[in-house]
């Protein structure tokens, strides 16, 4: 698995969103939150604007009342500067609870947290106890595994529903 070591910073060809990164880059910075995602979408006539915002580290979630506050002045600075002709639909929102983990920032963001590990055509779940440069270690019922990212196919937060915590094995109580 490709795991970014360093979150990237967005770049993009797209002019109209280097323009709407410009205008709200500040005031995503004096929030004290982090662009993960910008995505500019549909037709001129019905865009929409979609902002994903996350904390930049630890492992505290993204309040709705923070998120909102944020929402607001984002909206204020798009209105005030315009970057956008014309009109749009602006949807910010955070990663949700379920989601990649594609980075080492997102990682260790979801220390403590059940993840879903995909390695060798099967899955493991359990609790992320560490993230290292290269690689993860997982919590399995009480056995501590090391997974190095180069056998990783893929990672992602999970919520396991009336499951226990501990290893599954697609979908089943692994002993």
């Amino acid at each position: 698995m490709q795991i970014k070591t360093e979150a990237q910073p967005h770049t993009t060809a797209d002019p109209s969103v280097a323009a709407i990164i410009q205008v709200i880059s500040p005031v995503i910075d004096s929030a004290g939150l982090y662009l993960e995602k910008i995505a500019l979408t549909g037709p001129k006539h019905q865009r929409v604007v979609a902002i994903g915002l996350d904390l930049p580290d630890g492992q505290a979630d993204l309040g709705s009342a923070q998120l909102e506050e944020a929402s607001r002045a984002i909206g204020a600075a798009l209105d005030a500067n315009d970057p956008l002709p014309g009109a749009y639909t602006l949807e910010i929102s955070t990663l949700g609870a379920e989601h990649a983990l594609t980075n080492l920032r997102l990682a260790r963001r979801a220390l403590g947290k059940d993840v879903e590990v995909r390695i060798g055509g099967k899955v493991r779940t359990g609790i992320l106890t560490d993230v290292t440069h290269t690689g993860l270690s997982l919590n399995d019922d009480g056995d501590v595994t090391v997974y190095p990212f180069e056998d990783i196919e893929s990672v992602r937060t999970v919520i396991l529903f009336g499951k226990p915590r501990g290893s599954q094995h697609n979908g089943r109580k692994n002993k």
